[in-house]
């Protein structure tokens, strides 16, 4: 097993919705945070390589940043694959898996904060 670390960002599309829920309670940051650790919590790391979105993101300050423990094996057959020059890192090998599980983590977020607002 090796230590990689991961990066997601918020598309620039979750930009206006983000910005609608938060408060003084629930920040844009936590709500990045809590979307990171739930995708962190169900991510799989595959052998097979998936090219990471071309999408608009916001920006650094906005990154969601942690690290998962990912089988060697994995990571040689994706690097094999996808990097015979070996110039990319295991997070651009893994992005792509990884960034949209986020995204997905993060709409539901955002509904759920929708919803308690509405209360």
């Amino acid at each position: 097993m090796k230590k990689v670390a991961l990066t997601a960002y918020p598309k620039e599309d979750h930009r206006a919705a983000l910005e609608a829920v938060q408060s003084d309670a629930v920040s844009i940051m936590d709500m990045v945070k809590l979307a990171g650790r739930r995708a962190l919590a169900q991510f799989e790391p595959k052998a097979e390589f998936k090219a990471a979105p071309d999408v608009e993101r916001m920006g650094s300050t906005h990154r969601y940043t942690t690290t998962k423990h990912v089988s060697q094996p994995v990571l040689e057959k994706l690097h094999e694959s996808m990097n015979p020059l070996g110039l990319k890192s295991d997070n651009e090998m893994l992005r792509g898996q990884f960034e949209p599980l986020f995204w997905s983590e993060l709409d539901s977020i955002i509904e759920n904060v929708k919803k308690r607002k509405m209360k």
